[in-house]
């Protein structure tokens, strides 16, 4: 039972009228983030009495300052003045700004960049042989095909000017560097004189020798070459510097000739990937695809130690007999390694029952099988 004392205050108390509560004004969070000088994007959400704008910016509600007027919804660039405690001052970011924090190419960049997104170029791996067959027919073996697609890969132009700087050193023949299709080009634009030049070498060098030094007229062969490629890079210079058409537009044809453009692309390609992958025919209507893969270097950069290194190949095949069918090659200084996948079951029982043979014939050339297995795939 409440005493009737307490009951009379508390009456009295609420008898007794209630305090005016002024109107209440809402926070407007503001980020402490944003400093002045800094960019970032707004999405307006809500003007506001005063003249400002509710904003998201990276999720957050802020109140922004802006000398423009602008809508609901609407996404900015902004870069921020100077904030206060009530709201951040900003002012949009003006066009050229946008344009000078692109970064400019030069020439060669987009050269390269032209060439990798396949512009003007070819699309596929570079042709072996341009296309034409290695062995006229199907060899007795691989001791005949093996030499054939070792130059294939030598004389693709894939490792031109690797042999350009042992061409000068006197350890490659001026017949072997002529043999790529960079060299063949190069002989187009040769005078009479030099070319009678390098027929008559042409015997020695077939056998093997090495010419001990560069004659003059082939240095000068050289130099007409590399200064005839630094006036077309200066044109095309110039051409993108002064804005006419002929700058961005076309610059793979004006650098690099149409013949050598598929082999530019996969030789930048191989210097991304550390990979070399080709096709070509190996005899007429029989054509196959190869990959290799160079061994990663190690943690400073420096190239994979020789004993330690495994050097990744690939073939893919599509034969009469066996159908479609890839090989896995995985080689080391203790021997191969190999995958095999064939898209029928029937291939995949002939080739498990070829091992015994194929590890007998590695053995017989220095090439231990440290292990094989076949797998039913679809080969593509």
């Amino acid at each position: 039972m409440i005493p009737t004392d307490l009951a009379s205050r508390l009456k009295a108390l609420l008898d007794l009228p209630l305090p005016q509560v002024g109107s209440v004004t809402p926070t407007r969070s503001v980020s402490p983030d944003l400093s002045p000088g800094q960019r970032f994007t707004a999405q307006i959400s809500q003007p506001l009495p005063d003249g400002t704008f509710k904003a998201l910016v990276a999720g957050r509600s802020l109140t922004l300052s802006l000398p423009q007027s602008v809508k609901n919804g609407d996404v900015l660039e902004l870069v921020v003045t100077h904030s206060t405690p009530q709201a951040v001052f900003a002012r949009l970011l003006e066009p050229a700004s946008q344009e000078q924090s692109k970064a400019n190419l030069s020439p060669a960049a987009r050269l390269i960049s032209q060439l990798l997104t396949g512009k003007e170029s070819a699309e596929s791996p570079t042709a072996l042989n341009e296309g034409n067959p290695i062995l006229p027919r199907p060899p007795q073996n691989g001791a005949q095909l093996a030499p054939l697609l070792q130059r294939a890969v030598t004389e693709s132009g894939m490792f031109y000017e690797a042999h350009q700087a042992q061409w000068v050193e006197g350890k490659l023949s001026t017949a072997q560097l002529l043999a790529e299709p960079q060299g063949r080009l190069t002989q187009i634009s040769q005078p009479p004189a030099d070319q009678a030049a390098n027929t008559q070498t042409a015997p020695n060098h077939a056998a093997g020798d090495a010419s001990p030094t560069p004659t003059p007229s082939q240095r000068a062969v050289a130099a007409q070459q590399a200064e005839a490629h630094a006036g077309q890079a200066e044109l095309a210079d110039n051409a993108t510097r002064a804005g006419t058409p002929s700058g961005d537009k076309g610059l793979v044809s004006q650098m690099v000739p149409r013949e050598l453009a598929p082999i530019v692309l996969n030789q930048l390609d191989a210097l991304a990937t550390q990979q070399l992958t080709w096709q070509g025919q190996i005899w007429p209507g029989q054509t196959m695809e190869w990959r290799i893969d160079q061994p990663p270097d190690d943690a400073h950069g420096r190239g994979a130690d020789q004993e330690q290194a495994e050097w990744r190949s690939s073939l893919r095949v599509t034969l009469p007999s066996l159908g479609g069918v890839e090989a896995r090659l995985f080689l080391t200084s203790a021997g191969v390694a190999i995958h095999f996948a064939a898209d029928s079951e029937a291939s995949v029982e002939r080739l498990n029952a070829a091992l015994g043979e194929l590890g007998n014939a590695l053995d017989a050339v220095g090439v231990p099988l440290t292990g094989a297995a076949v797998a039913h795939e679809t080969v593509r």
